[in-house]
């Protein structure tokens, strides 16, 4: 199970499922959050792809016009 993990953050992420693409959104601590709940979406069953929306606490999230606009 992707949130059984400890250390990850309960409650902040969210997840939805569309023909296997799996979209994450949420606040997490650091960037090793991001890419440790990435691996493990990856990892399941039936999962073909992950939209990965997950921010750092106090940064804007990445589907955000603020995040967009810091884009260079």
């Amino acid at each position: 199970m992707v949130l059984r993990h400890r250390d990850l953050p309960k409650g902040q992420i969210n997840f939805d499922v569309e023909s296997g693409i799996v979209t994450v959104r949420g606040q997490v601590d650091n960037a090793y959050q991001i890419a440790t709940i990435e691996k493990a979406v990856l990892k399941v069953p039936g999962v073909s792809g992950v939209e990965n929306l997950l921010h750092v606490s106090g940064t804007p999230a990445p589907n955000k016009a603020e995040a967009r606009e810091n884009i260079s």
